[in-house]
């Protein structure tokens, strides 16, 4: 029923009517400040109360002493009692506010929900460049709930798992950890949209002290310019020690979205990157699968093993704890090799300086943008640079 209101409202809005969920938010406003002024009116009709309380007080001990009528007394009685209803009526009516509020809330979490889950799960063609000049570095992650079959097996075992100082809590704690990531898909929101995915892996056999990989499939702020996978490699060497990679693919024809398959024993995610080829990854087992690209899980010091056997380019960068479109990180390299970006084509490489790609590699604190806004541009700058003679069309082979 959710996701047919979700259809129907999608629709009503790709129709040229106003959107939705902007509506449904002014309306949650709207109810949120209706309700807090019940509230300041609520205080005052409680002072005005107390003082009818106050005066129905005195006017029964003037009454007993003979100095007023029963008369004056149920005056009193009855201002008291109708101040009693007063509030009576107001906290009714702020109570049904605050039902229809709750019920808006829960509407437009669940419209949220199945706008970023489509997002997430369908391809958009990219059918033009599409640029945004926002610098801003503020991103957040969100665990975001994709198996219900995993998120209620979750559940279940966090209820009953050893307590901390238990016998077998550090076990335990391994296997959670399995379930949360079967439960959900990690997902990168910038400035309220999705602008990436992650998966975050162990090295090795999975323990509480094993390496970690971090693999975010990212496009920030939906920009077509700078669509890019981040491999993050942490051995617990330190902040500054970690194996960072990027990597790059040529064409872009969409931007990356992810498929689910779950059996009893397995959950396959295909994450389909911008050329529409793809990674795929069985989260149960810990295993990569078929796919065009493979970053095989090695425990070893060092940066990502990826094997890519597409049909597109892969630009490649290294940096060790910095970002690797700089030249330089922490302190100032001497290492030529992280000064320099890897092109690959089908078998062929080509070795060029990092000012080829991003216009500001050596500026340490900025945030290089790579330079071709579209694939033939950055073809027309690598071939003769590579001293290759690519096409589009060799691209799509």
């Amino acid at each position: 029923m959710m996701r047919l209101i979700f259809f129907v409202l999608t629709i009503l809005c790709l129709k040229g009517y106003a959107n939705p969920m902007v509506d449904l938010e002014v309306e949650i406003k709207s109810y949120q400040q209706r309700i807090d002024s019940l509230w300041e009116q609520d205080s005052e009709l409680f002072n005005v109360q107390e003082e009818k309380i106050r005066i129905m007080d005195e006017k029964s001990v003037l009454q007993e002493r003979g100095q007023i009528s029963m008369r004056e007394l149920n005056v009193a009685i009855i201002a008291f009692n109708q101040s009693v209803s007063d509030i009576k009526a107001l906290r009714e009516q702020r109570a049904l506010l605050e039902n229809d509020l709750k019920e808006k809330k829960a509407l437009l979490a669940q419209m949220i929900y199945e706008e970023t889950l489509a997002k997430l799960t369908t391809r958009e063609e990219i059918t033009d460049i599409i640029l945004n000049d926002s610098q801003t570095r503020v991103r957040e992650t969100r665990s975001f709930p994709i198996s219900n079959r995993s998120c209620d097996d979750l559940n279940h075992y966090k209820s009953s798992m050893p307590r901390m100082g238990e016998r077998g809590f550090e076990n335990a704690k391994i296997t959670r950890e399995k379930l949360f990531k079967s439960c959900h898909q990690s997902i990168i929101i910038q400035e309220n949209e999705l602008t990436g995915f992650a998966l975050d892996l162990a090295l090795g056999e999975q323990s509480i002290n094993s390496p970690k990989r971090n693999i975010l499939f990212m496009f920030p702020h939906r920009n077509t310019q700078d669509m890019k996978i981040h491999i993050s490699d942490d051995y617990h060497l330190g902040e500054k020690k970690t194996y960072e990679t990027y990597l790059y693919f040529i064409p872009r024809k969409s931007f990356p979205y992810v498929e689910f398959e779950e059996s009893e024993n397995s959950q396959i995610r295909t994450y389909h990157i911008n050329t529409g080829e793809v990674l795929r990854f069985d989260i149960i087992k810990n295993t990569f699968l078929d796919g065009e690209l493979q970053i095989p899980l090695v425990n070893k010091k060092g940066f990502a093993q990826v094997n890519y056997s597409g049909n597109g380019v892969m630009i490649r960068a290294d940096k060790i704890g910095a970002d690797p479109s700089l030249y330089y990180g922490h302190t100032k390299t001497k290492n030529i090799k992280l000064r320099t970006v890897e092109i690959t084509h089908k078998g062929k490489k080509c070795i060029l300086d990092k000012k080829y790609i991003w216009d500001t590699p050596n500026e340490k604190e900025s945030l290089p943008k790579f330079l071709y806004h579209t694939d033939q541009d950055f073809l027309d700058a690598i071939n003769p640079l590579c001293n290759w003679s690519l096409t589009m069309e060799d691209l799509e082979q």
